[in-house]
């Protein structure tokens, strides 16, 4: 009777030890998918492709998730929630649809064990930003902290499009215990105070002949205010536009401000010679970025006449179209 006994956990162990297994394979497989599709999605976005590419798009993320929760992968499940997220707030500009989506995953998964629910305080964050809402991203933050999910050990989130374009976070002035996903979100609290409709605070430096540069010097002309290195994929794939924005708009009181965020100026030199870049640059001020929460990123702000932010990271032809309204 012992003997039996002792089969029967043996068998239920061993059932046990399968079903986490055969869980663990499904998650991997699924997760493969997901970052599968994923690199299909970014590379979307970086060109122009019909609705009925999107929608085909939309269909396959949204049978991944159906796969993922008949599965029980959960953590991937909450992963391609904030990736769908992403689709809508990042590239399609459905701030309030993205929104919807992550309130309603954090409802579903706010009082479980998954470590991957922390990303999605991050992403919310991340679309407040967007909007400009740094009010929304104090509240959530301080929901956060009276979490489970909040760890004060260091919490690795990648972000950004990409190897060539990561998300670099910088820690302020946090205290020793603070974690990184709230770092992550204070980040976000800063960039929402530089959303469109707002003032883009002044700032100075000395360009690449010596000579001064002051932003609000530029009042009266439409301006765009570039944080660049040359190497950054997104950046220097997109300089064509702006050169030829340049070209086309300046006679009529377009300007750019050119921000090098690198560390070899004598390369960034040699760079701007020969791609005959003219307008005025800026090099070697770090607080310039630090002052808008860029730690990073390739980033851009479209300023209209009275200094006001209209647009802020375009590129190509919505660059070009914003540029043609605002002036």
């Amino acid at each position: 009777m012992k003997i039996r006994r002792i089969e029967i956990l043996l068998g239920i162990c061993l059932l046990i030890f399968v079903m986490g297994l055969k869980a663990g394979m499904a998650a991997d497989s699924i997760g493969r998918e997901r970052l599968e599709l994923a690199s299909r999605l970014q590379a979307m976005s970086h060109g122009y492709f019909t609705q009925a590419e999107w929608d085909r798009a939309l269909s396959d993320l949204n049978e991944l998730i159906g796969k993922a929760g008949r599965r029980g992968a959960h953590e991937e499940l909450i992963e391609l929630r904030v990736l769908e997220a992403v689709v809508y707030g990042n590239m399609l500009s459905d701030h309030q649809r993205a929104l919807d989506i992550l309130k309603k995953t954090l409802s579903a998964y706010q009082d479980q064990p998954y470590h991957n629910v922390r990303r999605i305080y991050v992403q919310l964050a991340e679309i407040h930003a967007r909007r400009g809402d740094d009010a929304a991203i104090g509240a959530l933050i301080e929901e956060f902290r009276a979490s489970r999910h909040y760890d004060p050990q260091a919490y690795a989130y990648e972000g950004g499009w990409g190897r060539e374009v990561p998300l670099a976070v910088t820690r302020p002035r946090v205290g020793g215990s603070e974690s990184i996903t709230v770092t992550t979100m204070l980040k976000y609290q800063q960039q929402a105070r530089f959303a469109p409709g707002r003032l883009l605070p002044d700032f100075s430096g000395v360009d690449i002949h010596g000579n001064p540069v002051r932003l609000s010097d530029f009042r009266g002309q439409v301006v765009l205010v570039d944080f660049y290195v040359p190497e950054w994929l997104v950046w220097r794939r997109d300089l064509p536009n702006v050169k030829n924005a340049y070209q086309r708009y300046h006679p009529d009181g377009f300007e750019i401000i050119g921000i090098f965020m690198g560390r070899d100026v004598d390369a960034w030199r040699r760079f701007l010679r020969e791609q005959r870049i003219s307008w005025p640059q800026i090099a070697g001020n770090r607080s310039i970025p630090a002052q808008y929460g860029i730690f990073g990123e390739a980033r851009n702000f479209l300023l209209n006449q009275n200094g006001v932010i209209v647009g802020r990271d375009l590129r190509g032809a919505d660059l070009a179209e914003m540029i043609r309204q605002t002036l």
